[in-house]
């Protein structure tokens, strides 16, 4: 979640989408291995919840991560995102002793118009092991940015430049400290590093089901990570890099970036890309997602940068940042997002087009973090810190055994896709032997906006005509028939009120992926301020349209670029 005005859309939540599907994560603590104040949490499935778990982290269908703090000994569950690095609170549940009122008012607005507003407090803040005395935060009582009440805020573990409250105490001249959260805890332990990392694991359908997440440590099975290419920060407080191309299926395409106001000076061979844990999916210059998906037999564009595909499309794409290549399972290069007259599910591709302004031309989210073990190193962007900030990335995914399990996993979300939200099972036989097909079903993980499908079913409604036209057309009413008619009055305001309440829940998940999504499958995102940063480059929403192409591409049967 970015909370600064300078980008629209840079990162996303989603860890961000679809409450139907919540599960509850616990963080069990591990011992520290080589710092006797590193936090190490470790994600498990919500069945192995522990009423006493202080750690207690939630998945928001895979898309939305969520853990508890606790302030002025009160919890709170807050969502994680590495796109900001301020605390704010909703807290019209609560009644919190021992505050400190700045009477300075923070407030963060996200571009689907919902955003954090109230004064800025100073409480005790605890996570974990850790302690942070007169903490800043937004006390924002009926905040609308809750995700529909899932979370009671958010807690930013992005650089501590991007935070709101610190600049703003510092505008207003005010006496109070308004560093982030994680500053302060890196402040607490000046020896010792100033990382964190995620590793991202996967349910049996293919999507995030827990993982690890660390501060100042790294997972114990995963140690080699320390090797891996140290990846340049090439942005000023932003998690930003360059990479080298994208291989999908036999081609190498690389290059063409759109430009950007933070980077000035591009490489022509590379691109410019963010690594997002607050981003459920991913962006990409449209040449690169028209590559992905095009060709693709049954491929549908909808207009709006995002491209639906049958779900058993089998893609390869990789990332390739210096030497090393990073695959992706092709179980997360789509994702299902609807149900087609005829019951088939058809998904979205993991990629949409980079929208205008995005300052990057990548913004890689979960769909590719759940294929790496990720780091990323503060630096001197910590008030502790001397060296320069970096990230490090390891390949947790073999390309082989992902294309051997990818029939199975995309059965199972499928089936999984259909249990949820395909057509009822069973049909009353008074139904019209010709009622009207249902609509298209837009399912709560779908990460698109713009391309919102009918979400009424008029199969039920045909019955009830049936029924209604059965009673009317006999000569007279007789004991029988009004008994019949008020058992088939009781049977159609039944039908009425669940068809009600089936409408309300699927507007409710439509609008819970809107707003966790966005055109580009991300949640909630800082507005952004046109007036900071002119136009960088204008998407033709057509395919094949005149893209700004690729620096070059080459592929097996060619010994060079073209």
């Amino acid at each position: 979640m970015l909370t600064l005005p300078l980008l629209s859309g840079l990162f996303s939540t989603v860890l961000s989408v679809g409450g139907a599907h919540a599960l509850t994560l616990p963080i069990t603590k591990r011992a520290p291995q080589s710092s006797p104040h590193s936090t190490s949490v470790r994600i498990a499935p919500g069945n192995n919840v522990s009423g006493n778990d202080p750690f207690g982290f939630q998945s928001d269908g895979g898309f939305a991560y969520t853990g508890i703090i606790y302030v002025s000994g009160q919890p709170f569950t807050v969502q994680l995102d590495t796109g900001s690095s301020d605390l704010w609170l909703d807290t019209s549940d609560y009644s919190l002793t021992n505050l400190t009122d700045t009477q300075v008012v923070g407030s963060i607005v996200y571009v689907d118009g919902t955003g954090a507003v109230g004064n800025i407090n100073l409480g005790n803040v605890s996570w974990g092991e850790f302690t942070v005395p007169q903490q800043a935060f937004i006390n924002a009582p009926g905040s609308n940015a809750t995700n529909g009440g899932e979370f009671n805020g958010l807690l930013g573990v992005g650089p501590p430049s991007l935070s709101v409250v610190e600049s703003t105490l510092q505008s207003a001249n005010s006496q109070y400290d308004g560093s982030s959260f994680l500053d302060n805890v890196f402040g607490l332990y000046p020896d010792e590093p100033n990382f964190m990392t995620f590793l991202l694991s996967r349910n049996g359908l293919g999507t995030s089901d827990g993982g690890v997440f660390t501060i100042g440590d790294v997972e114990q099975n995963h140690t080699s990570i320390v090797n891996s290419t140290k990846l340049s920060i090439v942005a000023p407080s932003l998690w930003v890099t360059f990479m080298d191309g994208v291989q999908i299926d036999e081609n190498l395409h690389y290059g063409g970036s759109l430009g950007s106001p933070l980077v000035p000076h591009i490489p022509v061979n590379q691109t410019l890309v963010v690594l997002d844990t607050g981003t459920s999916l991913s962006t990409a210059p449209p040449a690169y997602v028209d590559a992905m998906y095009a060709a693709i037999p049954g491929a549908q564009f909808d207009g709006a940068g995002n491209y639906y595909v049958p779900c058993d499309a089998r893609i390869n794409v990789t990332m390739i940042f210096g030497s090393d290549s990073y695959p992706m399972h092709p179980i997360d290069v789509t994702t299902p997002a609807s149900i087609s007259d005829d019951g088939q599910v058809l998904c979205q591709g993991a990629f949409s087009y980079a929208p205008d302004n995005a300052g990057v031309d990548f913004i890689l989210g979960d769909s590719f973090l759940r294929n790496v073990y990720a780091l990323y190193d503060f630096g001197s962007w910590a008030k502790v810190g001397d060296t320069a900030p970096f990230m490090q990335i390891l390949s947790v995914t073999d390309l082989d055994q992902a294309y051997t399990e990818f029939d199975v996993l995309n059965q199972a979300r499928i089936q999984a896709a259909l249990a949820m939200y395909g057509p009822s099972a069973t049909a009353s036989s008074s139904a019209t032997q010709d009622s009207a097909p249902t609509a298209s079903r837009v399912l709560a993980t779908a990460a698109a906006s713009g391309t919102s499908s009918p979400i009424s079913d008029n199969s039920n409604h045909d019955q009830d005509l049936s029924v209604a036209g059965n009673a009317a057309g006999n000569s007279g009413p007789t004991s029988d028939d009004i008994e019949n008619l008020k058992h088939f009055s009781y049977i159609i305001l039944s039908i009425l009120a669940v068809l009600l309440i089936l409408v309300i829940v699927l507007i409710v998940m439509v609008a819970k992926t809107m707003k966790s999504s966005g055109k580009s499958g991300k949640g909630y995102k800082a507005l952004h301020d046109p007036n900071s940063i002119p136009p960088v480059h204008h998407v033709d929403v057509q395919p094949y349209a005149d893209h700004k192409p690729y620096a070059g591409y080459s592929t097996p049967y060619a010994e060079g670029g073209h």
